[in-house]
């Protein structure tokens, strides 16, 4: 099944939700909460930022993995989008007279497999060749949890993180293209754009 996000969507407190989405739910309640006492504000909601930098953490450790040869992929989508987008259109919204609202940032809702792949040719690496089915990520992420438990280290993979792997959730961007008339650089074009720099700034 397919889910569809736009900003008329809000948690559902129902759902089993991962702590991120809960402690950004949390946060931005406090905003609205502010907004309704006369606080001057807009939100936004980016979806997964890739930029240049930061390559071990965030999404930018996509690229190291990729760049280290992870070989598995997945064919879940959600909403990807430049950072160059994320400030520029945060910039467009506070010049603006827009205020009180909240905004979807997400170029489109490309497939896991097809960003991984153009990751891998950005960085001229192999691509990622196995699909990881769901029932492969969910003792996966159960094993990462009985290691961590037992070592104290990070975890790789969540219940929510391997979910999201395997939901197809596409992200509308509309309102905000419509409010400022933004046009999203293509994902896959960012990436080849910022992958080359990988191998000049990821020991920095």
């Amino acid at each position: 099944a397919r889910n569809f996000v736009s900003e008329h969507g809000s948690l559902n407190p129902e759902k089993n939700n991962g702590d991120y989405a809960i402690s950004k739910n949390g946060g931005e309640i406090e905003v609205w909460r502010a907004i309704s006492e006369g606080l001057n504000a807009i939100i936004v909601n980016p979806g997964v930022i890739l930029g240049d930098g930061f390559w071990h953490n965030g999404s930018g450790e996509l690229f190291t993995k990729i760049y280290n040869g992870f070989p598995f992929y997945t064919k879940g989508t959600t909403g990807f989008v430049a950072v160059t987008d994320v400030v520029l259109c945060m910039i467009k919204l506070m010049d603006s007279d827009i205020n009180s609202q909240r905004f979807v940032l997400t170029e489109s809702s490309p497939t896991f497999e097809s960003v991984f792949k153009n990751i891998a040719k950005g960085l001229n690496k192999p691509e990622p060749k196995f699909y990881v089915s769901p029932i492969i990520t969910s003792i996966f992420w159960r094993i990462d949890w009985f290691i961590s438990l037992l070592t104290g280290k990070k975890r790789t993979l969540t219940k929510f993180t391997a979910k999201a792997a395997h939901s197809t959730t596409i992200y509308s961007n509309n309102k905000i293209k419509q409010a400022i008339q933004h046009q999203f650089i293509p994902i896959n074009q960012y990436i080849t754009q910022i992958a080359p720099l990988y191998k000049t700034k990821s020991q920095l």
